[in-house]
């Protein structure tokens, strides 16, 4: 006999020496979770592919066969969840663990095969923000025994939009038939939550919607926009942005202020590309308020007698006077008009500081706002007692030391805004 080389065969080719040599192939799974909104499900195709080259599937291995594949997420940034929200395929939580776990247990699937070797995961979604990492390995047994397949994506999970609620005086009706609700400048509290998806044509995120608490975003700017009067300006709010956290409910509390007068509804508006390149829309409340002024300035005002240094009783005398509505900074309040200033001017008169108060025998002054500001020229009188009650006979004693001043009333049930720097009190003595 003779030596002769080993031949192999595959298949049912032609017997060779080539045919000896066996090539292997690492092998893996591969699929892709696209960006998606928390809590919106997705079907998901996971192909069983050579790793270095994924045109080339594991077929016939994995064709038309069901194979038990197992998953389990891993939280990537935020790196934790103290709230324990999981990645759910087809209704059904899977485990979701820290990125730093050791050698984390997944939850087995067993999934169909098709003849392309792929199968389909239905309805993958994560409830909660962040970014995240689906994990997939299949273990051989019997004849593939020894046989490792692994795979894994990384996804972001974003809140379909903010709820914002103000925790009082949202008025649904947005004007001026609105109770007050607080002097501009005043704190009140906001809550802002991240708000998950629950339908593509949601109009109310704040309304059934799951909560993101794992949801977390840098430099969210507030603002408001102007419900009524309108026309009326825009106002500045006091807080300017905020950094979302984690938190239970995602609810972010927060104290808020306006500077104008009037109804708003108040908005919160994450960055552009903020949230791993994705951008959560602005958020609105339902409208906020009535807002009224801090307070009213005397800014000036002068009598002038009708004969020079003094005026008959009954004779009319000379009246100018300006008046400011104003916020708690000192600025003028320039939504203070027509039904959002009910504020009246009015006369009150002091003679020799004797504590009779002699207001009721002054005409009232015709009130009128414009931006904010009451401007009055023009009369009023002091009339005689016996203007008010006709019966009296007997003359009256001249008034040598009349002191006037000016009350300013809000038209508020309580009063609420008050002129600064009140000094007179004519029912007072001294």
């Amino acid at each position: 006999g003779f030596l002769h080389g080993t031949l192999c065969q595959a298949g049912s080719g032609a017997l060779s020496a080539a045919a000896c040599t066996l090539n292997f192939a690492d092998s893996g799974f591969l699929f892709d979770v696209p960006d998606t909104l928390a809590n919106k499900p997705q079907d998901v195709v996971i192909s069983a592919v050579k790793k270095d080259d994924a045109t080339k599937q594991c077929v016939p291995g994995f064709a038309d066969v069901s194979k038990p594949v197992s998953f389990w997420g891993s939280y990537v940034t935020p790196n934790a969840n103290a709230f324990g929200s999981q990645i759910r395929i087809d209704g059904n939580p899977v485990s979701t663990y820290a990125a730093n776990v050791a050698s984390p247990a997944g939850t087995v699937i067993n999934l169909n095969f098709d003849s392309q070797g792929k199968a389909t995961l239905k309805k993958v979604n994560y409830p909660d923000a962040g970014q995240m990492r689906l994990n997939a390995r299949h273990d051989g047994s019997g004849d593939t025994a020894g046989l490792v397949m692994t795979g894994s994506d990384l996804f972001v999970s974003r809140p379909a939009g903010l709820c914002i609620t103000p925790t009082q005086g949202a008025c649904a009706a947005g004007d001026a038939s609105c109770p007050v609700f607080k002097k501009t400048g005043e704190a009140f509290q906001l809550n802002i939550a991240g708000a998950a998806w629950q339908a593509d044509d949601d109009k109310d995120l704040c309304r059934d919607n799951l909560a993101t608490p794992n949801f977390a975003l840098a430099n969210i700017a507030l603002g408001s926009e102007l419900v009524a009067p309108k026309p009326g300006v825009e106002a500045v709010v006091g807080k300017q942005n905020y950094d979302h956290a984690i938190a239970a409910g995602s609810i972010n509390t927060m104290t808020q202020s306006l500077n104008e007068v009037g109804v708003f509804r108040m908005t919160a508006t994450p960055p552009a590309a903020g949230y791993f390149n994705d951008t959560i829309p602005a958020a609105t409340s339902v409208p906020v308020g009535r807002f009224v002024p801090w307070g009213f300035n005397l800014v000036s005002g002068t009598v002038t007698p009708a004969c020079g240094d003094f005026s008959y009783m009954s004779q009319p005398f000379g009246v100018q006077t300006t008046v400011q509505a104003r916020n708690r900074q000192g600025g003028i309040t320039q939504n203070y008009h027509d039904a959002f200033a009910r504020g009246t001017l009015s006369l009150v008169a002091a003679n020799d500081q004797d504590g009779v108060d002699r207001s009721n025998r002054l005409d009232p002054l015709v009130t009128s706002w414009s931006a904010g500001v009451a401007d009055f020229t023009g009369q009023s009188r002091f009339m005689r007692l016996r203007e008010l009650t006709p019966t009296l006979t007997a003359p009256e004693e001249p008034l040598r030391a009349l002191q006037l001043g000016l009350r300013v009333a809000d038209g508020e049930t309580p009063e609420t805004s008050f002129l600064a720097d009140r000094d007179m009190n004519p029912a007072v003595t001294g």
